[in-house]
């Protein structure tokens, strides 16, 4: 899969080789695997991105290891407005996410393999209910409860992803 990069460069997507638990929805969330994330996002050792969505920038954490998309969001007590997670996956799936251990409200977009926003989802802080992708989306995005609405970011637009560098 082929991502502009910072500066319009092109970027491939590296796929990862994920061993999937259940027949065919992943769930998210379910047991932390590495040490609980600090507050400040900055500080977390996963890679950086940029996500825009129309005029919209959201900073994001990526997320795509078994780890690191097992631990989301969890353990964490604030988020930036203009921050959040994404999720990537080795292929496009049944995704299923779910709020164990996680203390702020969020939002959920899933996003289609031609970049673009499928269905969106609000999740309740410590929920064990299951919010589900509608079809199979290699992407999920977490940010802050209510911002895709502030914003009027809904299903259909389209986004794009940038990979930040480390200086």
């Amino acid at each position: 899969m082929e991502l502009r990069g910072i500066g319009g460069r092109s970027i491939i997507l590296r796929r990862r080789v994920v061993i999937l638990f259940g027949a065919s929805c992943l769930t998210v969330g379910c047991v932390a695997l590495v040490p609980p994330a600090t507050d400040d996002a900055s500080s977390s050792d996963l890679p950086k991105g940029v996500v825009l969505i129309g005029e919209h920038e959201f900073r994001v954490e990526i997320a795509d290891t078994n780890a690191s998309r097992t631990q989301g969001l969890m353990d964490r007590t604030s988020l930036a407005d203009d921050a959040g997670m994404l999720f990537i996956f080795d292929r496009p799936a049944d995704l299923s996410f779910w709020m164990l251990n996680t203390s702020i409200p969020l939002d959920i977009a899933f996003i289609r393999e031609d970049m673009t926003v499928s269905s969106i989802d609000t999740m309740t802080p410590h929920s064990l209910e299951s919010h589900l992708s509608i079809e199979l989306v290699p992407f999920a995005l977490e940010v802050p409860a209510g911002e895709f609405s502030r914003r009027g970011i809904e299903a259909g637009d389209a986004v794009v992803f940038e990979w930040v560098v480390p200086e």
